[in-house]
């Protein structure tokens, strides 16, 4: 059994033999594989079709914008739950009427937000 690939994305199931033409059925380019480069594909073993050869291309590294999204999500997702249980602390301590712990609260977020804000000028100045 055989299976046809355009330009390295396996179509969905198309069992040819080595002789059938996939015109209309795949865009091209596309080639015939047999099972053993078809697992090969699954396997991360190669990905696209160059001059009719399956070959791994690697992928395009991230441009900065990338990475410094992501190094943000990574600081926000480190940081949001602390800043969610410390407003919460405060809001809790606000409504019991305990100022001095509400005030602390609120001086410990200020405290994180600035420690936030510093690591996230970092990652956007150096990127």
């Amino acid at each position: 059994m055989y299976y046809a690939h355009d330009n390295g994305r396996f179509v969905e199931f198309v069992p040819v033999d080595s002789s059938t033409n996939c015109e209309g059925i795949v865009s091209t380019p596309y080639i015939i594989v047999n099972v053993e480069k078809h697992r090969e594909y699954f396997q991360g073993k190669w990905n696209r079709i160059i001059d009719g050869q399956p070959v791994y291309v690697p992928p395009p590294e991230p441009t900065r914008e990338e990475t410094i999204e992501k190094q943000i999500a990574a600081l926000d997702d480190e940081y949001n739950p602390q800043f969610d249980a410390l407003t919460l602390a405060w809001a809790t301590a606000s409504m019991e009427g305990d100022t001095e712990t509400a005030n602390a609260r609120k001086a410990d977020k200020d405290a994180l937000k600035l420690e936030y804000q510093q690591k996230r000028e970092v990652i956007l100045n150096e990127g």
